[in-house]
């Protein structure tokens, strides 16, 4: 082999290099950016989860006063108006 196909091999290999480096940092972006949106995810996931479980006790509290005393809260504002809302069915 002479010096000159040695020198174009050492170029190409640094030319591969250097395109595998670009990739690697674009992937790190990416890999970031998927990280952000998966934290942001379970964060919603949380929040839903929460509400869920803020509505899955009302509902047993006012399972337990109508077992226990046979009452139940009043139905909220929001409730009453949807129950008035409805169509009449004859």
């Amino acid at each position: 082999m002479t010096i000159e196909k040695i020198e174009k091999g050492l170029n190409g290999l640094e030319t591969g290099i250097e395109e595998v480096k670009l990739m690697n940092l674009e992937l790190n972006k990416n890999n970031d950016r998927l990280q952000a949106l998966i934290e942001q995810m379970e964060e919603q996931l949380n929040q839903y989860e929460n509400a869920l479980n803020a509505a899955q006790q009302i509902k047993l509290s006012n399972g337990e006063l109508l077992n226990k005393y046979g009452i139940m809260k009043p139905p909220s504002q929001q409730e009453s108006l949807t129950t008035t809302l409805e169509p009449c069915r004859p």
